[in-house]
């Protein structure tokens, strides 16, 4: 049950969610394939967000509601979404975490990183989805699965998406069609180190979807 989506110029996760049993889900949401930091960024989240209250959560699913504020509290509309018998006690809601990064493809060393705090018995998984074409229609597929002893040890090869940041530097796009390459600049530089030649890259409009695709 969603309680809250990433805000404007906040240091915030991509979705905040409440399980039946009022475990808080800390999604974190990346457009490419999954490196070690992710893991440590949703950790982050975990030890802020880990430590709110019932009366917090109740604000943030407020305010995610926007304009009908004060109609239901949390533990209602919580108890009406899970069919429950009866309310779920304050105290419960936020006992414990889970840590999901959802993630184009998956590099072994976030596997094994996901391993090991599993093993460790901290709840963390990662829900890994695919772009693929078939018959030139793009497709999403998504595969909850977690980390195996036989994880892949080379980063997969898929379809690379990248933002063409048309909100800020509108003609770029352009560049990237023409000379058939995909970039990021400044500060976003690093989202694209893990593409390498030979990968498949599509260009992405926020708001627009995919516009070209290039092997």
């Amino acid at each position: 049950m969603v309680i809250m989506q990433e805000r404007k110029r906040q240091e915030d996760p991509g979705i905040l969610a409440i399980g039946e049993d009022g475990t808080l889900h800390i999604f974190e949401l990346k457009r490419w394939e999954s490196r070690s930091e992710n893991l440590l960024q949703v950790l982050r989240y975990g030890q802020k967000f880990g430590r709110y209250d019932y009366e917090k959560l109740d604000w943030f699913f407020q305010s995610y509601r926007r304009g009908k504020q004060g109609e239901i509290s949390l533990s209602e509309a919580h108890k009406e979404y899970f069919e429950l018998d009866k309310i779920l006690e304050k105290e419960d809601f936020n006992k414990d975490q889970k840590f999901v990064i959802v993630t184009n493809g998956l590099d072994y060393d976030t596997w094994d990183a996901i391993a090991y705090w599993m093993d460790n018995g901290l709840k963390t998984a990662p829900l890994i989805y695919r772009l693929f074409k078939v018959n030139n229609e793009l497709f999403f597929d998504f595969d909850p699965y977690g980390p195996v002893p036989d994880a892949p040890r080379e980063p997969e090869s898929g379809l690379f998406v990248i933002n063409t940041n048309t909100t800020y530097m509108p003609k770029v796009f352009k560049e990237m069609v023409m000379e058939r390459k995909g970039a990021a600049y400044y500060g976003k530089k690093y989202a694209i180190e893990n593409i390498k030649a030979g990968n498949s890259v599509c260009l992405y409009h926020s708001g627009a979807g995919v516009i070209v695709t290039s092997d």
